[in-house]
């Protein structure tokens, strides 16, 4: 439970949530075990549904937006009830499929220079470089659906 590792990466709601369960399930007694290998959670689908572009203002910069991420995951892992060591359905370790909508914010910048002109790092306009490739204005997650 390394809170401070986590808030640069979520929101402040999101963060308060997060450790709220947490709270939740140690007053309850409970427990998750995962495997800790791969068949915990495997993507079945993720993909981008809907880009909102928010209206700046004094406190929204321009380019501000949130991004609506749509995931399909197979999870595969136990919560336990710490009292009996017995699993709480439906969480007995079964795979289930899981889906939600994670919704991301950030600021994206227009492009620049050669980047505006389709060129990158050569004349061709492929390759890589430029702040593109670099993390946009400090992405986090905004809130999970």
């Amino acid at each position: 439970r390394d809170w401070p590792v986590l808030e640069p990466l979520v929101s402040e709601q999101c963060l308060d949530a997060m450790q709220a369960t947490m709270e939740d399930m140690a007053r309850n007694a409970q427990r998750v075990d995962l495997a800790g290998d791969e068949s915990d959670f495997q993507m079945i689908s993720c993909r981008l549904s809907r880009a909102q572009i928010l209206q700046s203002d004094s406190e929204t910069p321009a380019g501000s937006c949130l991004l609506h991420v749509s995931y399909e995951v197979q999870e595969r892992y136990t919560i336990l009830d710490c009292h009996s060591e017995q699993p709480l359905p439906p969480f007995d370790g079964s795979a289930r499929e899981q889906k939600s909508t994670w919704v991301f914010s950030g600021v994206v910048t227009p492009p620049t220079g050669e980047e505006a002109s389709g060129k990158g790092e050569g004349e061709d306009g492929g390759g890589g470089g430029g702040a593109r490739d670099e993390v946009e204005h400090g992405w986090r997650l905004h809130s999970v659906v």
